[in-house]
């Protein structure tokens, strides 16, 4: 390609096919002492990986 930008349905054929979209979930106290407020986070993912034979 001659141009910096991809268009947009490689891109999304790409995501499609070897990309991953997940949420994390996590809980915690943030000091171990009683009636001390218990902390709840999301944590948005993307990841894309290329399988061997395409590297």
């Amino acid at each position: 390609m001659q141009s910096d930008n991809l268009p947009g349905d490689y891109v999304s054929g790409f995501v499609d096919g070897e990309g991953c979209f997940y949420l994390a979930y996590r809980s915690e106290n943030k000091l171990n002492r009683p009636n001390q407020p218990k902390y709840f986070r999301w944590t948005p993912y993307f990841a894309s990986v290329l399988r061997p034979k395409y590297r």
